[in-house]
């Protein structure tokens, strides 16, 4: 029988029973299914179980997982160790588990065949980091981080949170700020009303069915906070001065300890090439160049990078920055970037399913679109520059400012509705006109063309100050401005005089004249800048910074890195209080060697500064002791003047001192400042006497012989290095 295409067909019983008996193949009769991965494609496998191989281990090996595992428990296993070293702070609480083959080394862990293993990490006190370059520039702190990793024969996955990010500037400038931190509730907000979430959080699951083919990553996902980003240029720039000595290593590190003013301009120009380079270092094509390597392809399941929300701001600094640092400013053209403050940018989420590339090409992917998030925005960074009084913050202050009035209103609170209102209104009016008028005063300050009275503005700059502290502040500044002014015009055409002779004396006369209009005009903007300030924080809308972190790391005059001390930290710090923040005087030691401790030895790459109990009845400083006019320097014993001696010990028997020899001069010139003011360190410039000057001596009671021993050998150091330095000037003079 055929039908109409001339195919032959078949008869079927339509009796028969639709399931017939058959033998059975070899095998166990159950099926093993199972979905894998080739790359970007998945594979539906069915194997017989039977047939199917045994549980494999990973590229390491079964024994070699094993001897992990049990190096793993016998280091980490249920165990707690706390960490400290130079800069950093680890406190960890580890759990190490795992099992093979259904036996498992956790007991709650009920799970046959294969192995698996988690790793969970809890540094509740963090990890700390410094980036030093003869001072700290930068200290990043974190706390509370949790780490956990798990993973079997198939998979491994990493969970990763970070409570807390903060980077501090530690440079001598940046007063109290920092420079990367969280978001601050405003003043007299509920800052303990609820736990924020982690500031940093990462999820990656990766997979290993695909072989060596490919990477194959089923989930990554990175959440960050909203943070706030403030910038210094000078400190920008410094950190940028540092990567082609990072990139060069050793020979880098050479050419830095030359100081040789040719290599450091070569580094400079260097410094500029590197970083353009690593900013081109992947063509068009999103490859990666031969330079940085090849990358491995990558499958991506899931891709996802959520939305950000940061505040930025941007701080230019008015005194006149060292010349390489001015060099490399031209160089990458940050000069022409504007101050602003309170810049808010809302990045949107990064998302790819399944996308398959190299990771090169990943990374541009996420570069491109964060700089395409950025321009979007770029009018919010215009509208917060400071010389057009950051109207976008004016507006949003405005804005919120009317919100709650409507919301208070809305609930029966008219009178607080009202008070919000102004609130806001005045913090925004106040905060444009403040900055309007501190961009004019900067602008003015620069045009004066006198380093000594930037100074002076930036380090006014600098002061925390409440209402009244802006106010006074304000005031000092219209004085110093009149003074500066007046004595500039007899001041600099001497001083160019000096300098260069008739054609110095000619510049120095245009400045003179300059500065005489420029320094008033400066001081009288700097008022009106420090009283909208005290308006805007009497407002007390302002964000409250966080302070540092810790204070800023010493580092003494042989430039080397020693281990993190607190004492040492507040000791630094307490001498830029005293020589007005000059960096070139190294701090050395703070030894107490009084019994009531009411003196102190501060010991610096100069000097001696004693601290004590002045006139006025506070602490001050009591005497200095310059190295160039310190001859000899003992222990010296004197037996007590009490009757009944042989009560005392044999130590109590003696009176101790640090005995100095040292130039009646300069004893003169020390104690002549100090009467006038015991609060600050003098500032003698660079005083030099002979051997031939008059001597006197110098007694400083100290609690026992070990206490003086301890100060003896702190100032032999100090002076050992003032002495080679000082040897090393000479000769170079000479020659």
């Amino acid at each position: 029988m055929t039908d109409d295409n001339g195919l032959q067909l078949v008869p079927v019983d339509v009796d028969a029973p639709p399931i017939t008996k058959h033998s059975i193949p070899p095998g166990c009769g159950e099926l093993s299914v199972r979905v894998t991965a080739d790359g970007p494609t998945r594979i539906l496998l069915i194997e017989d179980k039977a047939e199917s191989s045994e549980a494999e281990w990973t590229a390491l090996g079964r024994l070699g997982m094993e001897q992990q595992i049990a190096a793993a428990r016998t280091s980490y296993g249920s165990s707690s160790s706390n960490g400290a070293g130079a800069g950093a702070d680890v406190d960890a609480d580890v759990d190490v588990y795992a099992h093979a083959d259904g036996d498992s080394a956790d007991p709650s862990s009920k799970q046959g065949g294969g192995w698996k293993v988690d790793l969970k990490i809890d540094m509740q006190a963090g990890v700390g980091v410094s980036l030093v370059d003869r001072e700290e520039l930068v200290y990043l702190s974190s706390n509370d981080i949790q780490l956990t990793l798990s993973g079997d024969k198939t998979t491994q996955s990493l969970d990763l949170s970070v409570q807390h990010i903060q980077l501090d500037d530690q440079t001598i400038r940046a007063g109290s700020d920092a420079a990367i931190f969280y978001p601050q509730l405003p003043a007299g907000g509920d800052r303990a009303s609820a736990r924020p979430p982690p500031i940093f959080q990462l999820t990656v699951v990766r997979s290993f069915e695909g072989g060596e083919k490919a990477v194959i990553l089923k989930q990554l996902e990175v959440d960050i906070q909203p943070f706030c980003l403030r910038m210094r240029d000078e400190l920008l720039l410094r950190v940028l001065e540092l990567a082609p000595y990072l990139h060069w290593g050793a020979a880098a590190a050479a050419a830095a300890e030359a100081r040789d003013p040719q290599v450091s301009q070569a580094a400079t120009a260097e410094a500029a090439d590197y970083i353009a380079t690593m900013a081109q270092s992947h063509d068009s094509t999103g490859e990666v160049t031969e330079q940085t390597g090849a990358w491995r392809s990558t499958y991506f399941e899931s891709l996802r990078l959520n939305s950000m929300r940061l505040t930025v701001g941007y701080e230019k600094s008015s005194a006149q920055l060292p010349g390489e640092l001015e060099t490399l400013k031209r160089e990458l053209g940050i000069g022409l970037y504007p101050q602003f403050e309170g810049a808010v940018i809302e990045l949107e989420t990064f998302a790819l399913d399944r996308p398959f590339a190299d990771l090169g090409t990943i990374v541009d992917l996420i570069v491109e679109h964060h700089k395409q998030e950025i321009l979007r925005q770029a009018y919010m960074v215009l509208g917060s520059v400071d010389f057009l009084g950051n109207p976008i913050g004016v507006l949003n202050h405005v804005g919120l400012g009317i919100t709650e009035f409507v919301s208070e209103v809305g609930d029966g609170h008219l009178g607080s509705g009202v008070a919000s209102l102004a609130q806001h209104v005045a913090f925004g009016l106040a905060d444009g006109a403040s900055k309007i008028t501190g961009s004019i005063s900067s602008g003015l300050g620069k045009a004066a063309m006198d380093s000594d009275f930037q100074k002076s503005r930036e380090k006014r700059k600098l002061a925390d100050k409440d209402v009244a502290g802006h106010l006074q502040n304000g005031f000092q500044s219209l004085a110093r401005g009149i003074a500066f002014g007046i004595t500039g015009i007899f001041s600099a055409p001497f001083k160019g005089l000096q300098d260069n002779g008739v054609k110095g004396l000619a510049s120095g006369t245009v400045k003179g004249v300059v500065g005489a209009v420029a320094k008033p005009l400066a001081g009288v903007f700097d008022l009106a800048s420090s009283t909208t300030a005290a308006v805007r924080t009497a407002a007390g809308q302002t964000l409250l910074m966080p302070p540092r972190a810790r204070p800023a790391r010493a580092i003494g005059p042989d430039d080397v890195l020693r281990p993190y001390r607190v004492e040492d930290a507040n000791g630094r710090k307490l001498l830029l209080q005293l020589n007005s923040g000059d960096s070139n005087e190294r701090y050395v030691s703070q030894i107490t060697v009084s019994a009531d401790h009411s003196t102190t030895l501060l010991i610096t790459s100069d000097r001696i500064i004693v601290l004590g109990t002045v006139a006025s009845g506070g602490i001050g400083v009591t005497a200095e002791i310059w190295y160039n006019g310190l001859y000899t320097y003992s222990i010296y014993r004197e037996r007590n003047s009490r009757q009944n001696l042989a009560a005392l010990t044999s130590a109590q028997q003696f009176k101790v001192y640090l005995r100095f020899s040292v130039s009646k001069e300069m004893t003169e010139k020390v104690q002549e400042r100090l009467e006038l003011n015991a609060t600050t360190a003098c500032r003698l410039g660079t005083p030099t006497w002979g051997l031939t000057s008059k001597r006197t001596t110098l007694q400083v009671p100290c609690l026992n012989q070990r206490t003086a021993q301890e100060a003896l050998e702190q100032i032999q150091f100090a002076f050992a290095f003032f002495s080679e330095r000082t040897v090393k000037i000479t000769r170079g003079f000479k020659s």
